[in-house]
């Protein structure tokens, strides 16, 4: 009985909490009113590294994205990632000029078997490097990517173990798309991290009211100026001028951090 009744309340938060990154008529779901409240709070308890009882803890996240979803047929698994819309990482180009440049010195966080990287790399960008949780999807990266995999330098590993080995202002630009979001509660070390590897610029496109219980909703303009950066630039993809080929990121915001 005791137990139902666990399950029935974890289940009305979950129905409280949880949001789409989509509203019911496919658009960009921008919370208001009451709702807007609701997001809001859920925005706080997340940023302020506390684990509600409707989320997974960090060990579960780990297991997920560094092995479970290989076995799952989820566009995050690395074949399916592979094999999504090429054209994505041209709005990314296209949002961060003229801020970033073709010799900046680049890592992406969570570059999963490289597609973003490799479309930078064919662009012409000379310097790149990338860290992920997956070894299979890097595996996969040497397979369907030789040329960047022999000429960037990717990691495996977790980023609150490997971001902590690397010297301060190692990198010009640190970017992420749709991973920052998976970053556990627990794990704001990352942020500071970030802030402190990155020479010049921090890009990040990521949900901010969209959840689920692997997927964390913060305000990463209040994220990243506690860790000292200032915002030069922003859109909420779907909502302002923004790329059709992009539509597969609408309802996130993009940013553009200076250090």
């Amino acid at each position: 009985m005791l137990t139902t009744i666990k399950i029935n309340i974890l289940n009305l938060l979950k129905s409280v909490f949880f949001r789409n990154r989509l509203d019911s008529h496919g658009k960009a779901y921008i919370p208001k009113g009451v709702d807007k409240i609701i997001c809001n709070v859920n925005q706080y308890i997340i940023e302020s590294s506390l684990t509600p009882p409707w989320v997974w803890d960090a060990k579960a996240c780990h297991r997920f994205w560094g092995l479970d979803v290989n076995n799952k047929s989820d566009p995050n698994a690395p074949t399916g990632y592979y094999n999504k819309p090429k054209a994505l990482i041209k709005f990314l180009e296209q949002f961060w000029s003229p801020y970033i440049k073709k010799d900046f010195s680049i890592l992406e966080l969570g570059c999963n078997c490289g597609t973003n990287l490799n479309l930078l790399h064919t662009e012409g960008y000379i310097d790149l490097s990338g860290i992920d949780i997956n070894a299979d999807a890097v595996n996969l990266m040497n397979s369907v990517y030789p040329e960047l995999y022999e000429n960037a330098t990717i990691c495996v590993g977790k980023f609150e173990d490997l971001l902590s080995e690397i010297e301060s202002k190692s990198f010009d630009v640190i970017f992420t798309m749709a991973v920052l979001m998976h970053i556990h509660p627990t794990s704001t070390q990352v942020f500071s991290n970030m802030a402190r590897i990155a020479r010049k610029y921090i890009v990040v496109v990521e949900q901010e009211y969209g959840n689920c219980e692997y997927v964390f909703s913060r305000n990463y303009k209040r994220v990243f100026s506690r860790v000292g950066c200032k915002q030069v630039k922003k859109i909420m993809l779907g909502v302002d001028d923004t790329p059709d080929y992009a539509y597969e990121y609408h309802g996130m915001k993009a940013r553009i951090f200076e250090l």
